[in-house]
């Protein structure tokens, strides 16, 4: 059965099927809340193409203060300075791109009249987007055996092994 296993050390493990509807039951629920634009904060979104060039372009003029240095064209006290100045610039560059990101995994989920049936129609690479967007999912080990009430050959999920961080 397909399962999400801890990659480190194999010490966890979950049926998919079961984690990916409770998951998704939590992410439509949210997206059905009456305050959902909220998701999208401000008023327009960055333009993630321009941003993408601008975030090359500052690692590229990193790599030419390196070069600089290294020819003796620039001191130490330059390379600092420089350098210092264009990583600040590129993590405001990373920061808006995360939230033209942001947007980009919620387009169509946002306003919908049905949530519920606009998740269920995106394929399993646009829920994961989705799901690293809006939160933070850590699975914890369970207690032996199995849970009260169960029963052999039947199925159980305990959601109370799942963890949910909302992302700001």
């Amino acid at each position: 059965m397909p399962s999400y296993v801890c990659k480190a050390s194999k010490c966890v493990s979950r049926n998919a099927e079961e984690l990916d509807g409770y998951v998704g039951a939590i992410v439509v629920e949210r997206l059905s809340r009456p305050d959902v634009a909220e998701l999208l904060t401000g008023t327009g979104r960055p333009d993630s193409g321009a941003l993408q060039l601008d975030a090359t372009a500052l690692r590229e003029r990193l790599d030419g203060l390196a070069a600089a240095y290294a020819d003796g064209a620039i001191d130490v006290r330059q390379l600092r300075e420089g350098s210092e100045r264009l990583r600040a610039r590129l993590a405001e560059v990373e920061d808006q791109l995360a939230t033209a990101d942001r947007g980009d995994a919620l387009a169509g989920l946002i306003g919908v009249a049905d949530p519920g049936k606009a998740w269920d129609a995106l394929d399993l690479h646009r829920r994961r987007a989705v799901v690293d967007t809006l939160m933070t999912v850590t699975i914890d080990r369970t207690r032996k055996g199995r849970p009260r009430g169960w029963t052999p050959g039947s199925p159980y999920f305990d959601p109370s092994t799942v963890g949910i961080v909302w992302k700001s």
